[in-house]
């Protein structure tokens, strides 16, 4: 019904831009990247198999996508977010995405900068997670990689070490505590529902996201 309406209005070229978390791809129940150093997160190779499995679920909205890019002169732009940083990876994970959606060259692109800006420089948009309280952020953004012994690695924030474990106990009992548009919303029902005791260093981070986080 979206892409539907923007066509109805015909008010000629037209940027969507999909402003982080497209993919999910920082966490999955399939495929694992787990290594010795909690720091280090998927590789190429892993991230690359998480986004076929998204990929392949959700064919039908990325064709409507591609449709939409293909139509007139519009444009798809994907801005990573913290969940899916791995777009980043410069030689298969974000020109895999981009051909997913099936739509002419040049029409869909990841924006390699970490953020997107309008032709004439008065829009800038960027999802948020690099803002300096955020626990979820990457110190080299746009480039949230780490090389250990010949491999590149996409880096675990410190917030993905500590409330990745705790998101995958809520998650079993409540499976929209992540979905709510104010997350830590769904954080705050969550904990009031159940005993907190065993948080751990998780509760530090918590409670930061709590105090300081936006509207």
């Amino acid at each position: 019904p979206f892409l539907t309406a923007l066509a109805a209005e015909d008010r000629g070229p037209t940027d969507l831009i999909l402003n982080g978390d497209t993919f999910e791809l920082a966490r999955s129940s399939e495929i694992a990247c787990e290594h010795t150093d909690p720091a280090l997160g998927c590789t190429q190779t892993e991230a690359l198999a998480r986004l076929e499995r998204v990929l392949t679920a959700h064919a039908s909205e990325l064709a409507a996508l591609g449709d939409f890019a293909g139509s007139g002169d519009n444009r798809v732009v994907l801005v990573p977010g913290e969940e899916d940083a791995a777009l980043l990876f410069p030689e298969e994970v974000g020109v895999r995405a981009v051909a997913a959606f099936g739509a002419p060259p040049g029409r869909v692109r990841v924006a390699t900068d970490g953020l997107w800006r309008s032709a004439d420089g008065r829009v800038v948009v960027e999802h948020g997670h690099q803002f300096e309280s955020r626990s979820d952020r990457f110190e080299s953004w746009p480039l949230p990689f780490v090389e250990r012994d010949g491999q590149r690695h996409l880096m675990r924030t410190s917030g993905q070490r500590m409330l990745q474990p705790l998101v995958e106990t809520y998650e079993a009992q409540f499976s929209v505590v992540d979905n709510v548009a104010d997350e830590m919303a769904g954080w705050r029902f969550a904990l009031a529902a159940t005993e907190t005791d065993g948080l751990g260093d998780a509760a530090m981070v918590i409670l930061r996201e709590l105090l300081f986080r936006f509207s």
